[in-house]
């Protein structure tokens, strides 16, 4: 009843044709999206088996602190400095592209004759470029030294958090969900 009524609403507003069928299709996909919204289907965290007398207890994450909120960001932008830092360079391009030249010539080369070592030679100047092209800098160095340091710190700080969590359920004398299967 109530779908002829839509179809003929439907059909009214925006004709039988292709229009039609856009808007129908349309208000399909947002009243499922606000069914969705609304009734909120449980998500599947995890398939685990339990032996009989195991016991399964989920601690959810606790609420960052404000410490862990900053570091977070913190870590964030240093990764993206790292990303932008540590990105080729036109002359690292170069230098490698190059390098590959030479490498394939020297393949293609007979081993032992003077135009090989000619070539040998040439590609370990440019392997020696290279490298020295490819050699982190200053900047870098620092970036990943302190995002090394950050996410450690991070990571201590996260741990800490799961540990007072949990000794918050274990330590308190609440009613917990524990299920024994036996």
């Amino acid at each position: 009843m109530l779908e002829n009524l839509r179809s003929a609403i439907m059909r009214a507003l925006f004709g039988a044709g292709l229009g039609g069928e856009i808007a129908d299709r349309g208000i399909n996909w947002l009243s499922s999206q606000t069914r969705e919204a609304i009734a909120r289907d449980p998500q599947p965290v995890t398939e685990a088996r339990l032996e009989p007398g195991e016991t399964y207890t989920i601690i959810a994450r606790p609420k960052p602190t404000r410490t862990e909120r900053k570091l977070a960001k913190r870590q964030s932008g240093l990764a993206a400095a790292e990303r932008k830092l540590s990105r080729a360079t036109a002359k690292q391009k170069r230098a490698a592209r190059k390098l590959q030249k030479l490498q394939r010539r020297m393949k293609r080369t007979r081993r032992g004759s003077r135009k090989y070592r000619r070539i040998a030679a040439r590609e370990a100047r440019a392997g020696a470029r290279f490298d020295r092209l490819m050699a982190p800098g200053k900047k870098l160095r620092f970036v990943r030294r302190e995002l090394g340091a950050t996410e450690t710190e991070l990571d201590v700080l996260r741990s800490q958090s799961f540990r007072r969590a949990r000794q918050k359920l274990i330590g308190s004398d609440a009613q917990t969900d524990t299920t024994i299967y036996s």
